[in-house]
């Protein structure tokens, strides 16, 4: 019974966090699997895993005709920096139901800018299945922001991360 209730505790928690964090948030429209569901600028503050633990900042803009940049980074230390080309589609695997969408981005080559100060290097965006400076395909989870896990990841496990549109 003792298990049960820090259980419920725990779960009950969980679930006010998750309320607290989406409380002023715009909520999710209907996602169509088109650009007109990710047109706009999107920045997150992703932790990223042993050795590094850094938190990283993370810039996404989408234009309607399918290109986007994008920027990685420490606040105004930019690890690295492209712009491409962006696809997205629906998800026919057994992750569409929770994931209903995939995006992939596609650098342009001639693009990419990888900043030689940075002595990390982008191990910690790799390694944490996050956009560094190759193609990617994510799967996409429509909340109150844009939920994005790499499709390399087994669709059940952790390692997801969160974007959020900002007010232009």
């Amino acid at each position: 019974m003792e298990l049960e209730g820090k259980f419920g505790r725990l779960l009950w928690s969980a679930l006010g966090i998750a309320a607290i964090l989406t409380i002023g948030q715009a909520p999710a429209k209907a996602q169509t699997c088109t650009a007109g569901d990710v047109v706009g600028t999107w920045r997150a503050q992703v932790g990223t895993d042993p050795p590094w633990d850094v938190t990283v900042d993370l810039v996404f803009r989408f234009a309607p005709d399918g290109t986007y940049s994008y920027a990685a980074g420490q606040g105004s230390f930019q690890w690295t920096s492209h712009q491409g080309r962006y696809i997205i589609r629906r998800n026919g695997g057994p992750s569409s139901r929770a994931y209903p969408c995939l995006i992939t981005l596609t650098p342009e080559p001639g693009s990419v800018r990888n900043n030689p100060q940075n002595k990390l290097g982008l191990m910690p965006l790799q390694a944490r299945s996050l956009m560094a400076d190759q193609q990617r395909t994510f799967r996409m989870q429509f909340m109150s922001f844009l939920v994005l896990q790499d499709t390399d990841l087994n669709w059940q496990d952790v390692g997801m991360f969160g974007i959020h549109r900002v007010e232009e």
